[in-house]
């Protein structure tokens, strides 16, 4: 009975024919091509025996070939005879995560990723992980739904996504595929801060965002009203620092700072309160 080889264990296979005088001659053949290397053969003459054997080293693309052994004896017209294999070659899981929409995406939309599995014999389980940890259980009862969906994704979603899988060959992971999400700037800090200035004092006020694209642009104004001219604050990319200095009354109050981006502005300002020293 033929039985299941193993990619990267070479096996020996006999190919024997009898009752041929003078003895057969044998050849192999893969698909209908004559295979030449790591072939032993020998006679038996008084028996009309012949015994060849081949050293077959397999590969994954072998799988469901045709390996076949032909004996034939060149005095006899048409005396060929053929005994053939299909071939059913066992590998370890090749996975490949597959996103099922362009990316970067944006913050709020739904996401699936598909983990496109060659195996043979099939997977037993099948896991997804993200940035290295396990998402939950590895899936043991079906195995065909290799689709992993995100909805109304959001920025904890970011990260790089991986599934494994197990069969009787081994365990296996795919390359990680990078998810990224594109949104609008939030303040990296929700906590305001309070900064006491005298009249004739200035303070730098450093506001500093998350965003994603981090190209940025960046607005202050004071008490939402009272817009800070581009001459006084400078920006080096999530960051912006603006110098205050108030002179009068009319100057102190909530500093407040605005990030934009191609994804939009930001909803809530970061905000700092100036009070006199």
């Amino acid at each position: 009975m033929y039985r299941p080889l193993s990619v990267g264990h070479p096996a020996e296979i006999v190919c024997v024919a009898r009752g041929a005088r003078p003895p057969a001659q044998i050849s192999w053949w893969l698909d209908g091509e004559k295979v030449t290397s790591r072939i032993t053969e020998s006679t038996a003459r008084e028996e009309n025996l012949t015994v060849s054997s081949l050293v077959f080293n397999p590969n994954k693309h072998d799988n469901q070939r045709n390996l076949s052994c032909r004996g034939d004896n060149p005095q006899v017209p048409d005396s060929v005879l053929e005994d053939t294999w299909v071939l059913d070659i066992h590998f370890p899981p090749e996975l490949d995560v597959k996103i099922n929409k362009q990316v970067p995406v944006l913050e709020g939309t739904d996401v699936s990723m598909t983990c496109v599995v060659r195996a043979n014999p099939p997977i037993a389980e099948l896991e997804w992980l993200k940035d290295g940890q396990s998402l939950g259980p590895p899936a043991r009862r079906d195995t065909r739904n290799r689709t992993l969906n995100i909805a109304s994704t959001s920025v904890e979603h970011k990260g790089r996504y991986q599934c494994s899988a197990i069969n009787s060959e081994g365990k296996t992971f795919s390359e990680p595929k990078l998810l990224q999400i594109h949104y609008a700037p939030r303040c990296h800090s929700v906590r305001s801060r309070v900064y006491g200035v005298g009249k004739t004092e200035s303070v730098s006020v450093a506001c500093e965002v998350d965003a994603s694209p981090s190209d940025l642009s960046f607005t202050w104004a004071l008490d939402g009203a009272k817009i800070l001219a581009s001459e006084q604050y400078h920006t080096n990319g999530t960051r912006s620092v603006a110098t205050v200095s108030p002179r009068s009354p009319q100057d102190y109050g909530v500093l407040m700072c605005w990030a934009s981006n191609v994804v939009g502005r930001q909803r809530e300002p970061c905000t700092f309160r100036i009070i006199p020293a």
